[in-house]
């Protein structure tokens, strides 16, 4: 009950805090825009009105402020738009007119009204108008006939914004679009040519994909040939690998984290969607490795690379060999520690009531344990001997527990840090004793230890799996990095 009390409490000062915060937020913009009202600077005075009203929309000093100098802001940008009219500057007023509207709008929704002033302006506003409309769109349609596309999309674009229907400037600027895609299309088409015929082919591939990217944007379905090309250019690109088994050059004879780590590479290469990677199956290696008794312990020498490469069309192998595996366990052990537990109450001389206490113990456990598991690998072509790649790859994982227990005859949940021995006992607002002790969650054993925690610690296997699959990962990742760029 005083929880819920208290509870109630709580989100009503904060609601207070919130309130008087954004009151107070409103109040300094106001009195900044206040003081450049008072050096003439309606402009800037405005903004900060318009922006207390958006932090507190029932400040009525802002609103006030902003009733008096935003008809002062109207005239100042209607000045401005007239001395761009008399220069026939049209473009340069057409934007003046858009920050005229826009401004009216904002301030419309403020609830404040400007017809008068900008009455007189309309003739002139539709004049300038109609002269963009007109001059954009007839622009556009001359980079148009002269394959200014990005320049022909950028004059028909402002010419629909002003009106939509005008003659055909949305059909030109659909028309411009689809032309602009086109040509730029074919020199993505032109560049991937390039690659492909200096046997870039992967080059090449990425190249026509963008081409082939363009043009479904824009609704064709065969452009020249495209598809038999890009076909061509991602067989020849394509990188066949083979992930042989790993070693266990460590000292723990029955480890299997080195054949888990050569299985999860493979899978690992096969989810990042490299499209010039193939992994050809182990199995069929390893068949030609055994009928050609070819030496594949330890270094590849350049003639015996060179043969398994000739044998099983494979470009590229990946070996390697688990060199650290350990794990250093702490297992929990029980520390005991004093609390108290309240023992009935007394009526002390002035008659109030309190506390009795008595000492109880818990103990306290906490392990850990973690596991290290070290691997190096490498890259070895088959058609070279050459070695493009040795790493050696080290991960970790830990895993602690910390939990606390008591005696059968000892409640935790009301296990207390400190001793309650003589604390008087609160009364509520209707003068009725509590039957619980009033004490804030920090005061209880249990906001420090978890009484039913987990007690064992993850088992060894447990963990080196998961460091098998991160190294599986990186590796992966580094491998479709390599031979997907």
């Amino acid at each position: 009950m005083i929880c819920k009390i208290i509870s109630k409490y709580i989100i009503f000062l904060l609601a207070v805090i919130v309130l008087f915060s954004c009151v107070s937020v409103a109040t300094k913009l106001y009195k900044t825009g206040e003081k450049f009202e008072a050096k003439g600077n309606h402009t800037l005075a405005s903004d900060q009105y318009e922006k207390a009203l958006k932090n507190d929309p029932d400040h009525v000093k802002s609103k006030l402020g902003l009733t008096r100098v935003s008809p002062e802001v109207l005239k100042f940008k209607t000045r401005e738009f007239n001395k761009l009219y008399n220069s026939n500057d049209f473009y340069a007023a057409y934007y003046k007119i858009e920050d005229i509207e826009q401004y009216k709008k904002r301030m419309n929704l403020l609830g404040l009204e400007f017809s008068n002033i900008l009455y007189s302006y309309n003739t002139k506003f539709s004049e300038v108008k109609n002269f963009v409309l007109e001059d954009s769109y007839n622009k556009g349609i001359g980079f148009f006939d002269e394959g200014l596309y990005d320049k022909s999309i950028s004059s028909l674009k402002l010419a629909v914004k002003i009106n939509p229907s005008y003659k055909d400037a949305s059909d030109f600027l659909s028309k411009a679009n689809k032309r602009r895609s086109l040509k730029t299309a074919e020199e993505y088409y032109k560049k991937g040519l390039s690659a492909f015929e200096s046997s870039e082919y992967k080059k090449a591939y990425l190249t026509f994909q963008k081409c082939n990217s363009l043009i479904k944007k824009i609704g064709v379905n065969d452009y020249k040939d495209l598809r038999q090309i890009m076909a061509i250019a991602l067989k020849k690109g394509i990188v066949k690998l083979s992930v042989f088994k790993f070693k266990n050059s460590t000292n723990r004879r029955y480890s299997n984290t080195h054949n888990k780590v050569s299985s999860y590479i493979e899978s690992a290469v096969s989810k990042c969607g490299a499209p010039f990677i193939k992994i050809i199956d182990r199995q069929n290696i390893d068949k030609i490795i055994s009928e050609q008794k070819l030496n594949l312990s330890g270094l590849i020498d350049d003639e015996t690379s060179t043969k398994a490469g000739k044998l099983s069309g494979v470009d590229y192998l990946i070996t390697g060999e688990l060199t650290n595996e350990r794990v250093s366990v702490t297992h929990p052990y029980g520390v005991t520690n004093q609390a108290y537990m309240t023992d009935g109450t007394y009526v002390d001389g002035n008659g109030t009531r309190r506390y009795n206490s008595k000492k109880v113990s818990y103990r306290v456990y906490k392990g850990s344990s973690k596991a290290v598991v070290e691997v190096q690998y490498k890259i070895t072509s088959l058609k070279t001997g050459e070695t493009v790649v040795s790493k050696a790859i080290e991960k970790q994982k830990e895993d602690k527990i910390l939990y606390a227990t008591v005696d059968n005859n000892v409640d935790f949940n009301n296990l207390l840090i400190n001793d309650p021995q003589g604390k008087a006992i609160p009364k509520t607002f209707f003068g009725k004793i509590l039957d619980e002790l009033s004490s804030s969650g920090d005061d209880y054993v249990k906001s420090k230890y978890n009484f039913k925690g987990r007690r064992k610690l993850k088992k060894k296997e447990e963990l080196f799996e998961k460091i098998s699959k991160d190294i599986s990962n990186t590796i992966g990742n580094e491998i479709c990095k390599k031979f997907n760029n």
